[in-house]
Parts: structure tokens; sequence; C-alpha cells
């Protein structure tokens, strides 16, 4: 088990630049996941800890003590593939003994080994199975439990269960994080899924063109969230997105959309973060499907909407709203999360209005979140 620090990384490939001046701080025993869209750096990130890639810049510690010019088979790390690849022509039991032949254990030290690691990943009845003889599943559980035998300091995974359908996902989400909880070892996971990001992590870094653009929990990039690729990037659906401007009339602080849509903002926390911004200057607001409220009547405070569709979903009803078209000809709409049992037809006129606690405002030029 070990910390991690990366510090200033820059990697580039040709005129490409993979990594720019990426820091990162991951505590001991920490499940950490790096978020982001292909391209965005995060195997990079992976191989430039493993050693498979030297970065052009910057340090990388593991327990405070510099590695970067450490060969890949003295860093103490084990690399989890998208794909594990096992040997054909041994057995699962011979697989999973592989890595620790080298290390000068004995026989009977190799067998304790790794018949604990089968017995936890519950793969003890394949070990005399050949790879063809797996399933997909068994296959993963197996690859995992070859790099899970040699107790590393940190595990660095990246999208190992992608190919995977999405039952057997779930399965497996649950499967790495709580065999990682068990060992307490160090685990760097790459994704691309924010299901898998929001599900398993202690922490997440979200990167963008090789730099980070928050780190924290899944409830702190969620509601909290640092700029408007963020907001954008997490939740499903994803948060609604609205132009607006500020305005101010009499004392009273307002929101106008479109040009003729006024919502009043009434709750004191925003009056004070919108105390800021210039007057008729245009913000972003964001909320969440879940943040989102439908009436019947006229809410005294309510922005006039038109049900624009209705997807039931079972266990809820996502419903596409229509805020009518801005100055571009675009018809604005936004997405409500409301109970499994809503029922209007399209075309319906209704009432709408956010939740004031949970709605966000970010500056339209820079992106960034208003605080």
């Amino acid at each position: 088990m070990a910390n991690l620090k990366l510090k200033n990384i820059k990697k580039s490939f040709a005129d490409q630049v993979a990594l720019d001046d990426l820091n990162l701080d991951i505590a001991d025993g920490e499940f950490f996941v790096i978020l982001g869209h292909t391209g965005s750096g995060k195997t990079t990130t992976l191989r430039c800890i493993a050693g498979l890639e030297r970065p052009e810049q910057g340090e990388i510690y593991m327990d405070d003590e510099l590695i970067s010019d450490m060969t890949p088979a003295n860093r103490d790390v084990a690399f989890v593939f998208q794909e594990h690849i096992l040997y054909p022509h041994m057995t699962v039991y011979e697989n999973m003994a592989f890595p620790l032949h080298p290390r000068g254990y004995s026989e009977s030290e190799i067998n304790s080994k790794v018949v604990e690691i089968a017995e936890m990943l519950h793969i003890e009845h394949l070990l005399e199975r050949q790879p063809s003889q797996l399933s997909g599943g068994e296959t993963q559980r197996v690859g995992l439990g070859r790099a899970m035998v040699r107790q590393p300091k940190v595990f660095l995974m990246d999208e190992p269960i992608s190919a995977l359908d999405a039952k057997l996902r779930a399965e497996m989400r649950s499967e790495i994080r709580l065999r990682q909880r068990q060992t307490g070892i160090t685990t760097l996971y790459v994704t691309h899924d924010q299901t898998e990001a929001m599900s398993m992590a202690d922490r997440i870094a979200i990167l963008k063109d090789g730099g980070v653009m928050q780190v924290g929990t899944a409830t702190e990039v969620y509601r909290s969230p640092a700029n408007l690729f963020v907001a954008d990037f997490i939740g499903n659906p994803s948060i609604n997105l609205i132009s607006g401007k500020v305005l101010a009339e009499d004392e009273n602080i307002l929101m106008n959309f479109l040009g003729n849509l006024k919502w009043q903002v009434t709750d004191a926390e925003i009056v004070k973060k919108l105390a800021v911004v210039d007057r008729d200057c245009e913000v972003i607001l964001g909320v969440h499907p879940e943040d989102i409220s439908l009436e019947d009547g006229q809410d005294t405070n309510g922005i006039p909407a038109e049900i624009y569709e209705s997807e039931p979903l079972g266990a809820e009803t996502i419903v596409s709203l229509s805020l009518g078209e801005n100055t571009e000809g675009e018809t604005i709409i936004l997405k409500a999360r409301t109970s499994p049992d809503f029922d209007e037809a399209a075309g319906q006129s209704v009432s709408i209005n956010f939740d004031q606690k949970r709605v966000l405002f970010f500056d339209a030029v820079t992106g960034k979140a208003i605080r």
C-alpha cells in the first residue's frame, strides 16, 4: 500500500499534448478513479505511473519516494489492462501463479497465495480449467486474480470491465470495489463511464485534454461542479443548462430566459452569489432533472412550459419540456425526472419551477462556477 503524487506532469506524442501540467495526490489505500472522454489522457497517466511512458517534465512519488527514474520492474505496481490476456497453454492456477515464480516464493507459499485470492474472487473451482473453458466474467476474475496475487503497493486498472455486458459490468464493479476494500491496496481506476466512477470511487479526477478539471467525491462533482464541462459530463440524464440574464426589479433579483420568461430568485444564498454579477449580464443556470418540479396550475414563480415527450423507465419517468425558441430559432428543451405514474400527454401546458437550494450558476464566458 502506498500514497502517490504526480507533480506537473507533461507528456506529448509528436505534436499532440497528452498530459498538460497534471497534478494528482492519491492517498494510501484510496480507490481513486480517473474519468474522462477518449483522448483525455487517462491511460497515459497510468502508463507514466507504471514507467511504461516517460514524461518530458514533472515528478512521480510513491510513499514520498521519487520513482520517476525507476524501471517498471522496480515500481511495485500491478497493471490490469482492458483485455485480460491469459496464457492459453496454462491452467487458471498456473496463470495466477505465474507472477510469483520470479519472486522466489516456495511452491507452498505460491499455492497458499493463489488459493487465498481464488477463494476471495470465488474462482477456486476454476483453478484446473484452461482459459478456453472460461466465460467472459470468469476470464475477468482470473485476470484480476493474477494481478492481486502479487499484492503490489498500487493497482493500475485501465477500463478492465468495459468489454463486458451491462449486467456483468455491474457485478464486476461491486466485486472489484469489495476486493479493494478487503486488501486495502491503493488503486487507480481509469474509465470513461461515469456510472463506474460514481459508484466505485472514493474520489474522482475528471480529465479533459490532459488537464484536471476537478477532483472530488461523487457527491461533490455532481452537486458542486467546478465548471460547465464537469457539470455537463456528470449525470444521466445530464444537467439542464439554460442561458439567461440577471435582472434587478425593485429589490428583487430575477433570471430572464429567452427574453420573455422570468424566474425570481428568492433563496438568500443564491442572491448572495449573484450579487457579484453585473446586471443584464448573461450567465448559465444549471439544474439537474430531479430538481425540476411540475405543476398543473400556474405557480406564482413558475415558468410556463409545454410537455414535449415522456420516457417511462419503470422506476421513473423522464419528461422533456419545451420552453420555446431562442433567438436562433432553436427549441430549448429541459428534462425533468418525475414519478413512474406520470401520464400527462405531449402538448399539455404546465408550470415548472426549480429547487433553489440545488440550482447552479456558471459564468457564460469562462464556464467557471459562480460560487
